[in-house]
């Protein structure tokens, strides 16, 4: 009886519980997501965002939602301009958005809002820190519940990426131009606190995350003033300026091809403004990752510096002796 080898299909299936479930002729998208070694995403936030994926709202509802959103925003836009006076109403802006957020977003929709929240401060931080400068004040909105996105956190949100750039073209001390050495940078404050997007409490809907920015962007361009409108859609750019700062002070220009919405001084309105800011959030979380990576290496072989310190001190004495 002739034997053979056993092939790496033959590995494979014996010992890839998943391997052997997994239809090979119709591979699962979301399991392909949840795979992919590659993204440096969180995978607890990751799991979450494929759950809020797998929700039929983004099949059934998002396509007729995008559609009636874009042409309420074309609707409002072109009234703003045609009447002579420009309305707004903050206050009413976040009652509306926390209450849609409590009562028809699902949970894994609003943790990710949170949590997009948190970590671009975060990222905005860091270009602080390591800057070189002392001058520029730090981003506090910090949001850990649906709460804490009243009180204008939305426009202090949008304001928080312009005052960057605001405040590191006027330091005199500032650079975010040159590399760093690994070990001098700062990676302080990467962690994301506990977020509560009351999982408990009663939802008439559970829309996923972009049916629900397709909605609530109607009642950012309705209850803000054509300026702040414009001013907030047009952040999205800035995600380049700030990619850039973070690439050219690691070193590591990978940072800098995760920009899909380029070029600042191009300015529009008219847009899909929930579309962007789906890719804008997910920017910054591949961003936040590569920097946990960096930050969690830096500390590995610090660690493994220090545990082999007393052995090499020890052979060198030996060779001296």
């Amino acid at each position: 009886m002739s034997h053979h080898a056993p092939s790496t299909l033959d590995r494979a299936e014996r010992y890839d519980p998943l391997f052997r479930r997994r239809d090979r002729d119709r591979p699962d998208v979301f399991e392909t997501m949840l795979a992919d070694p590659v993204l440096p995403v969180d995978k607890e936030a990751l799991e979450l965002a494929v759950r809020d994926l797998r929700r039929w709202p983004r099949r059934y509802l998002r396509p007729p939602l995008r559609v009636f959103s874009r042409l309420c925003l074309f609707s409002i836009v072109a009234a703003k301009r045609l009447l002579p006076f420009q309305f707004r109403s903050h206050r009413l802006l976040d009652f509306l958005c926390v209450g849609f957020l409590r009562h028809f977003v699902s949970e894994e929709a609003a943790c990710g809002i949170l949590r997009h929240f948190a970590i671009e401060t975060q990222l905005i931080n860091f270009v602080i820190r390591n800057c070189g400068a002392n001058d520029i004040r730090r981003a506090e909105l910090l949001p850990k519940g649906l709460g804490g996105l009243g009180d204008g956190a939305v426009m202090k949100h949008d304001a928080g990426i312009y005052n960057l750039f605001l405040d590191l073209g006027a330091s005199e001390r500032a650079s975010v131009l040159d590399p760093r050495p690994v070990e001098s940078l700062d990676f302080a404050e990467l962690e994301v606190a506990s977020l509560d997007p009351e999982p408990g409490r009663f939802r008439l809907l559970r829309l996923d995350i972009e049916s629900a920015l397709y909605v609530m962007s109607i009642f950012f361009c309705l209850l803000t003033t054509e300026d702040e409108y414009e001013r907030a859609v047009n952040s999205f750019q800035l995600d380049e300026s700030l990619m850039a700062s973070i690439a050219n002070l690691t070193g590591d220009l990978v940072f800098r091809s995760w920009t899909p919405l380029r070029f600042s001084p191009w300015l529009a309105i008219h847009r899909d403004v929930a579309r962007d800011l789906y890719w804008h959030a997910l920017v910054h979380e591949y961003a936040h990752g590569r920097l946990r990576q960096m930050r969690d290496r830096l500390k590995s072989a610090t660690r493994a510096n220090r545990e082999w310190a007393p052995e090499l001190k020890a052979h060198e004495w030996g060779t001296e002796g």
